[in-house]
């Protein structure tokens, strides 16, 4: 069977995990990693780093210099990391 990212195919999907009486897990299942997945994109610094700085140069380029927003831009990517690790962390079972 090919994989057809379409209507049709979610649909026969569908039907054929009903049909099996179970849950097949089709796609993506990061589970117990989404924490470190989400961290993974945040930490590719082209993606945030540019994003955050160019927030910052727009809204404070007048008030700070290129090497503060910098700095700013670095630790708030860290941070972001921080918390999304936190934030989607599995729980711990005993």
């Amino acid at each position: 069977m090919t994989i057809d990212p379409t209507k049709n195919w979610l649909d026969l999907a569908v039907q054929l995990e009903e049909a099996a009486d179970c849950d097949i897990s089709a796609g993506l299942d990061l589970g117990a990693y989404l924490s470190e997945y989400l961290a993974e994109i945040c930490s590719d610094r082209r993606i945030v780093h540019e994003a955050v700085l160019e927030v910052l140069l727009e809204k404070f380029g007048d008030f700070l210099s290129p090497r503060d927003l910098e700095e700013i831009a670095i630790v708030t990517q860290e941070r972001l990391i921080a918390k999304l690790r936190q934030k989607f962390k599995p729980p711990i079972v005993a």
